[in-house]
């Protein structure tokens, strides 16, 4: 038997909401019974809130349904994105490379703060002195060094 935090009636245990039985911790009982709780929600859920909810709910819906899909055909997935990584693709003519490597060729001649970063602390820089001016002016030298590399 316990008492009611609400309404102040005593009531068997039975009466009162489990919480807790999808976490770590142990569940337990709520201290107010089921009806003063479902009272309490009633009165603090308005139109808005509803209206707020039911867009919500079918955005969740639509989401849970596409994480469904994708577990059940996580295989297939798997292949597609395999099979399209190693897809090759024409730059020049008779020249062809793998996604993969275009992205990556991209990533390299564009050169990525993170390219650069990593190149300044392989030369003994610590995270904290590297700057972004000090970033442009390596990128800067990096670029003059290809250019001198090309020439040749």
């Amino acid at each position: 038997m316990r008492t009611c935090k609400k309404c102040g009636e005593v009531k068997e245990l039975e009466k009162f909401p489990i919480i807790g039985r999808r976490t770590v911790e142990k569940p337990y009982r709520m201290y107010t019974c089921r009806l003063c709780h479902n009272k309490a929600v009633r009165d603090g859920f308005t139109p808005e809130k509803h209206k707020r909810y039911r867009n919500n709910r079918d955005i969740n819906k639509i989401r849970s349904h596409v994480r469904k899909w994708r577990k059940n055909h996580r295989a297939h997935l798997y292949q597609y994105d395999k099979k399209r990584k190693n897809e090759k693709i024409k730059i020049e003519d008779g020249i062809f490379i793998t996604r993969n490597a275009l992205k990556e060729r991209k990533r390299r001649e564009k050169l990525v703060d993170a390219i650069v970063k990593k190149d300044l602390k392989d030369r003994g820089f610590h995270k904290e002195d590297i700057t972004p001016e000090l970033i442009e002016c390596k990128r800067a030298h990096i670029k003059l060094k290809r250019e001198l590399k090309n020439e040749r």
